[in-house]
């Protein structure tokens, strides 16, 4: 997908949905498959074009943590619900933030924070 103007609205969008996200370091399969299901309709870069466009924006900082990040994921349908190993699977592999946002003790703690309770939810 060439930088054209889809592709900078979606890198937009993409901002508005890290600076809202409690997560702020974001894993970019969950980031991805959201946004599959948000536009159905419409033609999205495969992950790894992706991939690609988050790595040469300079708004985004990329963090290549876990395995291969070129695998492509599975996209479950909007309306199935995900078992515990498919939320478990979106977590791995390369995540995002905003560069403008700096990576503080605070920061790590409160995501540190929100991944425990995200994990309490899981075992349920």
């Amino acid at each position: 997908m060439e930088r054209s103007i889809r592709a900078k609205a979606l890198l937009d969008h993409v901002e508005r949905l890290l600076a809202d996200d409690p997560e702020v370091l974001v894993p970019v399969r969950k980031l991805w498959i959201r946004l599959q299901r948000e536009y159905p309709w419409r033609p999205l870069p495969t992950f790894s074009e992706f991939l690609t466009l988050l790595r040469e924006d300079e708004r985004f900082e990329y963090w290549p943590l876990g395995e291969n990040p070129e695998a492509e994921p599975a996209v479950a349908l909007p309306h199935e619900r995900w078992s515990a190993r498919e939320a478990a699977a979106c977590e791995r592999g390369p995540r995002v933030k905003l560069r403008r946002i700096p990576v503080t003790e605070t920061l790590l703690l409160r995501i540190l924070r929100h991944q425990i309770q995200g994990l309490l939810e899981i075992l349920r």
